[in-house]
């Protein structure tokens, strides 16, 4: 490992990031929306052929596409703590009575993920934090972390 690129490694198995060396524990559902960026950022690349992202951000999205993201999420849920835990079930239970997240509890994960980033790498935490581009009305959300310092660690499930 380089220790001049600005890495990121999600270890799904262990519940954690790691980010430059820095181990960052996240509660369930921070954890779970930090990796629907980062799998944005690496599976959803509209531009595979590029070799990195420079100044790209097409695979950021609108709020309204991630509160959309209910299936997706219990997805993540379901495949990081498993159907009986009571992350999984509390989830499931609250995307039963609504199809979409509601847009205050997404923001408010956002903003504590990202101050909790910011409490362990103080001013580098830039690259790594769920970064808003754009301006009122076509605002997108993402990381602008190169594509090519992602790695997520799968579980073994």
């Amino acid at each position: 490992m380089k220790k001049d690129k600005n890495l990121i490694i999600c270890d799904i198995k262990n519940r954690h990031l790691i980010i430059n060396g820095n181990i960052i524990k996240l509660p369930p559902g921070q954890f779970i929306i930090y990796l629907h960026y980062l799998t944005n950022k690496t599976s959803g690349c509209k531009y595979p052929a590029r070799t990195s992202c420079n100044d790209c951000n097409a695979c950021s999205e609108p709020l309204s596409r991630t509160v959309e993201s209910t299936d997706n999420f219990l997805s993540l849920y379901h495949q990081i703590y498993g159907e009986h835990s009571d992350q999984y079930k509390r989830f499931k239970k609250n995307c039963n009575k609504r199809k979409t997240l509601p847009y205050k509890y997404l923001l408010q994960k956002i903003s504590k993920t990202n101050n909790q980033i910011r409490l362990y790498l103080k001013k580098q935490a830039g690259p790594f934090i769920i970064s808003v581009k754009g301006v009122y009305g076509s605002k997108v959300y993402g990381i602008t972390t190169d594509r090519n310092n992602i790695t997520i660690l799968e579980s073994e499930k």
